[in-house]
């Protein structure tokens, strides 16, 4: 059986083959020290010069002026008179029988009113509003722009807003309510129920007899006199 294990190369396949040393290991590197601490030199000379370029400059400069001026007026005047006479007769009547076989129940209500109202009266309301009202607003001039030469350090970014708001409101009201009322409200009402009760009897009654008289002698005036003199303006500087 013939050995697997493979034979080496006879010498005349050795001097065949082609084969150079390896160079020392100093020389071996692609990158000289001295060309590595220049590059790390021009970029600290690179870096020091940004931070002096931007030394006592901000990232941001935010200024904002916001100048709100308002004027509010709202006068208010009210009169109110009534007159009024309510009638409310209730008359109610219940009948109930529950779990009560063979039961009786009996509600009765008997109601009888007599109402006689009677309204002799004047309601007047008298509402009177006299307004004067001034709202202006004088504006100084406007301050001298800032010299360039004088100014500061700049930012990066400089964002400037100046919001200026002027707001002038009147509102005067003047309102007179007058009423006369008769109100009769007669509610008669009976309920009568049995729950589960055989046999059971329930009765509910409610009788009621009204008799409602109203009458109204009078009058309901409601004069409301009102005069405004609103003034709004804005002044500004030349």
């Amino acid at each position: 059986m013939a050995d697997p294990t493979p034979d080496g190369l006879s010498p005349e396949e050795l001097e065949s083959e082609n084969a150079e040393a390896l160079p020392e290991r100093a020389a071996m590197s692609t990158i000289s020290p001295a060309g590595v601490g220049g590059t790390v030199g021009g970029v600290g000379d690179t870096a020091d010069d940004l931070i002096d370029s931007i030394q006592g400059t901000s990232l941001l400069d935010l200024d904002v002026d916001l100048d709100a001026d308002l004027d509010a007026a709202a006068p208010i005047n009210a009169g109110v008179a009534a007159n009024a006479n309510a009638a409310l007769p209730i008359d109610a009547a219940v009948s109930a029988n529950t779990l009560s076989p063979g039961a009786q129940s009996l509600a009765s209500a008997s109601q009888d009113s007599l109402l006689s109202q009677n309204i002799d009266a004047d309601a007047i309301a008298n509402s009177t509003q006299d307004s004067t009202i001034g709202q202006g607003e004088a504006a100084e001039d406007p301050a001298p722009a800032p010299d360039p030469a004088e100014a500061g350090p700049s930012s990066l970014l400089d964002l400037d807003a100046n919001v200026d708001l002027g707001l002038d409101l009147a509102a005067p009201v003047d309102a007179a309510v007058a009423a006369n009322a008769n109100i009769a409200a007669p509610i008669d009402a009976a309920v009568s129920a049995n729950t589960l009760s055989p046999d059971a009897t329930s009765i509910a009654s409610a009788d009621q007899d009204s008799v409602i008289v109203q009458n109204i002698e009078g009058s309901a005036q409601a004069d409301a006199d009102q005069t405004s003199t609103i003034e709004q303006g804005e002044e500004t500087g030349q």
